[in-house]
Formats: C-alpha cells, structure tokens, sequence
C-alpha cells in the first residue's frame, strides 16, 4: 500500500520531471508560454464544477483534491530548487 507521503514524493518527481526538467532547454518566450500553459491548465482543472455535471459531485470532489496536491507538490519542488 501506498502512503500519503509516498503519493506526494511520486507527485513531486513527476512535477519534477515533467515541470523542472523540460524547461532547461527552453528559451525565455518559451519558457513564458509553457508557464502560462501548465498554469491555464491547473486552472481549468480546478473549475471542475464547470465542466463536470452537478450530479459528478465525487468525482469532481477527486479532481480538486489532485490539483490541490498537484500546486502543494509544486510549491515544495520550486522551494526546493530556488
């Protein structure tokens, strides 16, 4: 079984890979767009109760608790590496 603390450490590995690591090649206006991307999406996510109908009340419940843990485990990557 696996652990809160265990999620959240796969979670940070995959912002790190996936956030961190793709962004080393970039040049600075791509860079720019990627941020806004990842953060428009992160967004989009988070208005589940947009795009998932009222009778979806778990399942959007789900969706907002993983792009909750998606920013935690962002923010503790981005303190990480500043």
């Amino acid at each position: 079984m696996v652990h809160h603390g265990e999620r959240a450490e796969f979670l940070e590995r995959l912002i790190v890979e996936r956030l961190i690591e793709r962004t080393d090649r970039l040049s600075d206006e791509a860079l720019v767009a990627f941020i806004d991307g990842w953060r428009s999406l992160l967004d989009v996510l988070s208005r589940a109760d947009l795009w998932l109908p009222v009778e979806s009340s778990t399942e959007r419940s789900m969706v907002e608790g993983l792009v909750e843990r998606i920013r935690s485990a962002q923010e503790r990557v981005l303190n990480e590496e500043s």
